[in-house]
C-alpha cells in the first residue's frame, strides 16, 4: 500500500501519533496510509507536506500576452507565463498532484506534443530561471495575494504597477493566455528559452493550443542572450 511520508520534527513526534501517523524506521518518517486522513493533516498541519517538484522539460518557452487592460489604470500591459510541451512531477510522499492531475500529468507528452502546459500560482522557481525572468519579464514577481492567501510568482501591471492575479491572466476569457479566438491569438507570443530546465516548487497547470505553424512562427521573434 502507498504510504504518504511527512515532515515532522521530533518536537511534534505526539501530535503526529495523536493523528494516526506511524512511524517507518527504514525512511525514518512520519507516515500516513489512507488517502483521506492525508489531505485531512495537510489543511491542519501544512507545514508537514512535503512541497512537490514540478520540473518542466526543455525547449522552454516564455509566454507574453498583451491580451490584459489592467483593472486600474485601464491600460494595455504585458503579462508573462512559463510553459513546455512536457513536465515532470515528483514527490516525496509519493503523491504525484491531486488526483484530478494525475492522469493529465501521465499523458502530457503526448497530448501537449503540439501546445504547452503552462504553469499558474508558482511559489517558487530555481535561481537560474528567477533570475531569467528578473531581466526578460522584470513584471513577473513574487507578491503575496490576498484573494488565494499565499505568496506567488504573479504579474504586474507594466504601466502602474499594480498585482494583476493569475486567474485573470490564465482562466478568463479572451485575457491573457485564457481561451482566445484566432484573431486574439496573435497578440500572444511564446519564445523559445534558453533554458535547459526549470524547477518549480509548486504551481497549478494549464493549456494553450494553437497550430503547429503558428506556434513555431511565434517561437523566434526574440533572442535571448
Amino acid at each position: 500500500m502507498k504510504k504518504y511520508y511527512l515532515n515532522v520534527s521530533y518536537q511534534e513526534k505526539d501530535q503526529a501519533k495523536s493523528v494516526g501517523a506511524k512511524w517507518d524506521a527504514v525512511a525514518k518518517k512520519w507516515y500516513i496510509m489512507d488517502e483521506n486522513d492525508f489531505y485531512s493533516i495537510a489543511e491542519e498541519y501544512p507545514e508537514w507536506i512535503p512541497e512537490k517538484e514540478i520540473q518542466l522539460i526543455a525547449p522552454i518557452y516564455l509566454g507574453i500576452s498583451t491580451l490584459i487592460i489592467c483593472w486600474k489604470c485601464q491600460q494595455q500591459t504585458k503579462v508573462f507565463t512559463l510553459g513546455a510541451h512536457k513536465i515532470q512531477v515528483a514527490h516525496p510522499s509519493q503523491v504525484v498532484c491531486p488526483v484530478d492531475l494525475e492522469t493529465y500529468i501521465a499523458d502530457a507528452e503526448e497530448c501537449c506534443k503540439d501546445g504547452l502546459i503552462l504553469v499558474e500560482y508558482v511559489s517558487g522557481l530555481d535561481e537560474v530561471t528567477a533570475n531569467f525572468m528578473k531581466e526578460y519579464a522584470p513584471s513577473y514577481r513574487l507578491d503575496y495575494s490576498k484573494t488565494v492567501n499565499k505568496t506567488y510568482y504573479m504579474n504586474h501591471c507594466d504601466k502602474c504597477g499594480i498585482k494583476i492575479g493569475d486567474h485573470t491572466v490564465h482562466n478568463e476569457v479572451g485575457e491573457g493566455f485564457g481561451l482566445v479566438t484566432y484573431e486574439e491569438s496573435k497578440l500572444i507570443q511564446f519564445l523559445k528559452t534558453p533554458l535547459s530546465i526549470v524547477k518549480v516548487q509548486n504551481c497549478n497547470f494549464n493549456e494553450y493550443w494553437q497550430s503547429q505553424d503558428q506556434f513555431h512562427s511565434n517561437g523566434v521573434l526574440m533572442k535571448f542572450k
